[in-house]
């Protein structure tokens, strides 16, 4: 078996499991990978796949339950020969943020997953610990390879930065904001909470804030802004991410729409890209639909093309009733017109369905257009 590392860009490394059917229960490599950003730090991580059906003979090409794991490894439990020559530094000088991935996923060359194309992996472990180390895994899933030969392809992301970048980041971090000190702006909340800024710092990251406090608004004279359409927690992260560049807490979908909301408000382009990138890599069968009203709710037309295109790749005579009704009713044309070839097609399978009995009667005019398309 061989192991391929490559760089990717945005921070994303590939790495490669070149596989055979004669695995007959799965593989794990250790692999060394430089950080982006970080020249002198190599992080070491395990990386395989487990096979927990039956073992496969090498010449049946059927489905087999499998499922992905990565585990990061601490650097005393590496071989002499798997060390750099140099000495890197210290594990805790390079916080998990920046030498951990944030994002995990999987792929398959030579082969395919049941009802999905791409295969995420989550932490399993406190991601706000430090001195743990970490492990993230899959769900199993169902992979039919399709010749005795495959590959795996590991995604993963991670966040690119400098050691003098992170010491300077976590001075301003923890002095200014984490111990609240010398606050001279602080943002209410309901039932009495309250979170201390600085004025400078803030308006220097978002200009809606910079006008606020520059020109003789209320918000200027009293020192106190009141936050009443953004929850405390969130705009907490907001606050952490002018400071430090990043979240305090481990980004997930939810928190990732409710900041694009709040960076949107506040026009700070940086941490609403940001988020867009951690869900593109997450848009699949089942979030394709919230998402794309994300994006187009907030103009990321990157995003919003690419649950387009999930959306339209997984049309079926199960599903093609909803989807064109939810496409009428959020102006996704392209998708609706997707459905309605769908329709025309397979239109004698897809009238019989309670769907679309359901439609005639919900969505008259939504019908009449998909029953005329078929005898264009």
């Amino acid at each position: 078996m061989s192991v391929i590392v490559e760089d990717q860009s945005f921070g994303v490394t590939c790495v490669t499991l070149k596989c055979d059917m004669y695995c007959k229960t799965g593989l794990f490599e250790k692999v060394n990978l430089k950080l982006n950003g970080i020249p002198s730090h190599t992080s070491y991580l395990e990386i395989g796949w487990l096979n927990h059906g039956y073992r496969w003979d090498g010449h049946s090409l059927v489905e087999h339950p499998i499922s992905f794991c990565l585990k990061e490894l601490h650097e005393r439990k590496m071989k002499s020969s798997q060390l750099p020559f140099k000495q890197v530094p210290k594990r805790d000088a390079v916080p998990f943020y920046y030498r951990q991935p944030h994002a995990v996923w999987v792929t398959v060359d030579v082969g395919h997953f049941k009802e999905t194309s791409t295969v995420f992996l989550s932490k399993k472990c406190n991601g706000l610990d430090d001195h743990v180390a970490a492990i993230w895994k899959s769900i199993k899933v169902s992979f039919t390879p399709a010749s005795k030969h495959f590959s795996f392809k590991f995604f993963l992301h991670f966040n690119n930065f400098g050691i003098s970048e992170v010491k300077a980041g976590n001075i301003l971090t923890d002095y200014f904001f984490l111990q609240q000190t010398n606050c001279d702006v602080h943002f209410r909340f309901p039932l009495g909470k309250k979170i201390g800024g600085h004025i400078s710092i803030i308006a220097a990251t978002s200009p809606v804030f910079a006008a606020m406090f520059r020109h003789n608004m209320k918000e200027s004279k009293t020192g106190e802004v009141v936050i009443k359409d953004i929850e405390r927690d969130i705009f907490y992260e907001l606050l952490h991410y002018i400071y430090s560049g990043r979240t305090s807490v481990a980004m997930t979908e939810a928190i990732a729409q409710s900041l694009i909301a709040a960076a949107e408000k506040y026009n700070i382009p940086d941490l609403k890209n940001e988020c867009a990138g951690f869900l593109l890599a997450r848009v699949t069968d089942s979030t394709a639909q919230i998402i794309f009203e994300v994006a187009d709710r907030y103009h990321i037309q990157e995003l919003k093309e690419e649950c387009i295109q999930i959306l339209m790749s997984r049309i079926e005579i199960e599903n093609v009733i909803p989807l064109i009704i939810w496409a009428n009713e959020k102006r996704a044309q392209k998708v609706k017109e997707a459905a309605l070839k769908f329709i025309k097609k397979n239109f004698q399978a897809v009238c019989q369905s309670k769907d679309y009995e359901n439609m005639m009667f919900q969505f008259p005019d939504l019908c009449l257009e998909a029953t005329r398309c078929t005898y264009r």
